[in-house]
């Protein structure tokens, strides 16, 4: 796709009737309940609250086709997770940051409140305040922590605009959730 270089949403290697996963009836076949996956893995786009030195130069606070993404793909992906019961979202930055992941995410809980999550981020946002003002809290699966370093000392070397302290915290934060049994397993990543 020209629209999103880091994905390819436009093309599918499914025996979908439509090639562009519109939402179709064809011949009153209701295509919504039979060909959509129950599992999608999605990558948004790249922008990071931190420039790790192993990502990038410098710090992607703005996708430039962010007009297109919500008038084009938001709409998309959404429909084909009605029948979701998982959805992955990691990728080239921190999803938890962006807010075109975060519309997305409000898009598809609209239509489908059973859904589960399993996110990969930097922890940064990983708050009790964010993810209960995203309605997540109890639509988390898996969350993976990109740790990078076990000591603050590192870490700072690392992922620059970090804070390590609030990292720990807001793994607490998750330990808290498995706790209660909301959140299933939590992982960290070097």
């Amino acid at each position: 796709s020209t629209l999103f270089p880091y994905t390819t949403l436009f093309r599918s290697y499914c025996s979908a009737p439509d090639a562009n996963l519109q939402l179709i009836k064809d011949k009153n076949t209701d295509y919504l309940s039979t060909i959509y996956p129950t599992e999608l893995r999605l990558h948004i786009d790249n922008l990071c609250s931190l420039k790790c030195i192993m990502c990038r130069n410098d710090y992607i606070i703005k996708f430039q086709r962010e007009k297109e993404f919500k008038e084009l793909l938001i709409p998309r992906i959404t429909s084909m997770c009605k029948n979701a019961e998982r959805i992955f979202m990691n990728g080239n930055g921190e999803v938890l940051f962006s807010p075109l992941a975060k519309e997305l995410i409000q898009s598809i809980i609209k239509i489908n409140n059973t859904v589960k999550f399993d996110f990969r981020t930097n922890g940064m946002n990983f708050t009790p305040q964010y993810i209960k003002a995203l309605n997540l809290e109890d639509k988390i699966e898996h969350i993976s922590f990109s740790m990078h370093a076990r000591k603050e000392r590192t870490y700072k070397k690392i992922c620059l605009g970090g804070n390590f302290k609030k990292l720990l915290q807001n793994i607490e934060y998750a330990k808290s959730l498995i706790e209660k049994n909301i959140l299933s397993s939590v992982t960290l990543n070097f």
